[in-house]
C-alpha cells in the first residue's frame, strides 16, 4: 500500500521537476548569453530581452510536454479501461470453465454425450478475450499474459478435440473399457487445469494495467 501511494507521489511530482529543470537550464542560458554580450555591447536591454525569450521558450516548451504527458496519460487510461473489461471477462470464462469441469465426472461416468455447442461458445469467447488483449499489449507488451493467453488457445481446442472424440466415441458405442473412460478423465482434469491456471495469470496480470501499474 505505501510503495503504491510512493509510486503516485512520484508520477505527480516528476512532470514538475523535470519543468523547473528546463526553467533553470534556460534561466542558466539566458545568464551566459548576457554575460557574453555584455563583453562585447554594454546594452542594459538584453537583460529583459533574455527574459523574455526565455520565458516565451519555457511557455512553448512546457505546453508542449504538458501536451504529451496528458497524452501519455488518456493513453493509460483508455488502456486501463480496456483491461477492466478484459478482468471481467476473463472471470466469465472461469466460471464457465469450471461449470464444465463439474459436468465432466457425471457425463464421464453415465457416458453422456456433451453439449459442443456450449463448449464452442467459450472457444467464441476466449478468442474475443484475445483479440482486446493484444490490443492491450502490442500497446504495452506483457510476457505472462502472451504465453499464457496461447497456453489457454492451445490447451482449450485440445480439449475440445478430445471432448468431439469422446463423443464420437460414445455414438459408436467405442467406449468399451473403464480403462479408456479412466483416460478421458484425466485428460479433460489436466487440460482444464491448465486453462483455469492461465486465466488465473493473465486476471494477475492484468490489474497491472487497470491500477496503471505497468
Amino acid at each position: 500500500m505505501k510503495s503504491n501511494i510512493m509510486e503516485k507521489l512520484n508520477k505527480q511530482i516528476e512532470p514538475i521537476t523535470t519543468l523547473v529543470i528546463i526553467y533553470l537550464a534556460l534561466v542558466t542560458i539566458s545568464i551566459a548569453l548576457y554575460a557574453l554580450i555584455q563583453i562585447y555591447v554594454d546594452d542594459k536591454s538584453t537583460a529583459s530581452n533574455l527574459l523574455s525569450w526565455t520565458a516565451t521558450l519555457f511557455a512553448t516548451i512546457a505546453l508542449l510536454y504538458t501536451f504529451n504527458s496528458w497524452r501519455e496519460q488518456k493513453g493509460s487510461d483508455v488502456l486501463s479501461r480496456l483491461a477492466e473489461e478484459c478482468f471481467y471477462k476473463s472471470y466469465t470464462i472461469l466460471d464457465k470453465i469450471e461449470d464444465l469441469n463439474k459436468d465432466y465426472e457425471y457425463k464421464l461416468n453415465n457416458k453422456c454425450r456433451f453439449d459442443l455447442k456450449k463448449i464452442e461458445l467459450i472457444d467464441i469467447e476466449i478468442e474475443d478475450l484475445s483479440k482486446k488483449i493484444k490490443l492491450i499489449t502490442d500497446e504495452k507488451p506483457n510476457k505472462d499474459i502472451e504465453v499464457s493467453l496461447v497456453n489457454l488457445k492451445h490447451n482449450y481446442n485440445k480439449l475440445f478435440i478430445k471432448l468431439v472424440e469422446f463423443d464420437e466415441s460414445i455414438n459408436s458405442n467405442d467406449i468399451s473399457t473403464d480403462k479408456i473412460l479412466e483416460n478421458y478423465k484425466i485428460t479433460f482434469k489436466e487440460l482444464n487445469l491448465k486453462n483455469l491456471v492461465s486465466l488465473s495469470i493473465i486476471n494477475h496480470k492484468l490489474m497491472d494495467y487497470i491500477f496503471h501499474r505497468k
